[in-house]
């Protein structure tokens, strides 16, 4: 299996119940922008060699009822979001995409897979921000610690130069002519 099927396997497009918001915020947080770029380059191509098989499908045994290029976008995206498996079977067999896009309850399509890829892409941080984030939470604690102790030392210094004030007092009150 290619890498790209076992990264869209393992969104869970059917799993996740279609939710393209929760798939986007762990696609973003789990993979760099660069590996999200990359698979999102090759659901394009597999979204457009269905098509391309799709119409030369319509051009030897007629038009599918798809009403829309909308909804026929939507229905390859989700074909692809199922995974390889699915995505042969349609290939092999483009009327199915129609049974897809006309399907009632489990077999019907919900939503475009395509919004995994740019819903909250600009909301959701992906993984090396988060990272970053967490540095700087750490290195905000660090100074905090840090401050913490240099208010601890100044308090205690200024309890030792207190303390020996008293001595050299006392000491200069009892011993004068030291």
């Amino acid at each position: 299996m290619i890498i790209q099927w076992r990264m869209i396997q393992e969104m869970g497009w059917k799993e996740n119940n279609y939710d393209y918001t929760l798939i986007a915020k762990n696609l973003y947080l789990k993979y760099d922008k660069e590996t999200i770029k990359e698979l999102r380059k090759f659901v394009g191509l597999k979204v457009k060699e269905l098509q391309d098989e799709v119409k030369d499908y319509e051009t030897r045994h007629g038009t599918m009822e798809i009403y829309s290029d909308d909804g026929f976008s939507d229905v390859c995206y989700h074909v692809v979001g199922l995974g390889e498996k699915e995505y042969l079977k349609v290939m092999n067999n483009p009327r199915l995409l129609e049974t897809r896009y006309n399907g009632k309850g489990h077999y019907g399509y919900k939503e475009s897979f395509a919004y995994c890829f740019h819903t909250l892409s600009y909301q959701v941080p992906v993984k090396e921000e988060v990272k970053k984030k967490e540095e700087n939470k750490a290195e905000l604690c660090r100074e905090s610690i840090l401050n913490d102790l240099k208010i601890a030392l100044w308090t205690d210094f200024q309890y030792l130069h207190k303390a020996q004030t008293i001595v050299n007092y006392s000491f200069d009150k009892f011993f004068p002519n030291n």
